[in-house]
């Protein structure tokens, strides 16, 4: 196995799982805070085995569109921090003067390196458009308020937009573009 397919697996454990239990505690606080009836049924021929029923058609409105809303919000904070960390505490583009605070505040663990940052940053980018497709599909079955799909879509666009323009900002590091050629 190539050294960059395990580094994207081992990234890609963290947020599968955080997306995984987002939705779980979604599903669970929106239950309790609305004081929904669900019931669990379960079937022993199908590989599901175990379903959560609602009562009625609107608890599992509210219930599902609350569980995505956390899913999608949790994964965004992630891509949030990671894109912070792209602009601001990027090792390649670092004012001496930020680098000069991080030392005074013990952040200099902050900083971090291509290397680790982009699969990281791709790996993320990948389950929020993976949450953001689950919101649309859901909201297209009714089983979703259209807000939360549109709130997923102008996050995931919003956000892969900021990653490659700081992509383009490091590449242009390493590869001088034509116009600063000047041949």
């Amino acid at each position: 196995m190539s050294k960059l397919l395990k580094k994207l697996l081992s990234a890609a454990l963290f947020p599968a799982a955080l997306l995984i239990v987002a939705k779980i505690l979604g599903l669970y606080l929106s239950t309790r805070i609305f004081d929904l009836d669900w019931v669990l049924r379960s079937h022993t021929s199908e590989f599901f085995s175990i379903e959560l029923i609602y009562t009625d058609s609107n608890a599992a409105l509210i219930t599902n569109s609350y569980s995505n809303l956390i899913m999608v919000s949790t994964i965004l904070i992630g891509v949030t921090i990671l894109l912070f960390q792209a602009y601001f505490l990027h090792d390649s583009h670092q004012n001496p003067k930020v680098l000069i605070k991080l030392i005074q505040f013990d952040f200099i663990m902050w900083l971090v390196d291509s290397k680790t940052l982009y699969p990281k940053l791709a790996v993320w980018l990948s389950f929020l458009w993976l949450s953001t497709i689950v919101s649309i599909v859901q909201t297209i079955q009714s089983t979703t308020y259209i807000g939360i799909a549109v709130f997923a879509i102008v996050a995931s666009i919003f956000t892969t937009w900021l990653a490659a323009r700081d992509f383009e900002r490091e590449i242009h590091l390493y590869i001088p573009s034509a116009k600063d050629l000047k041949l």
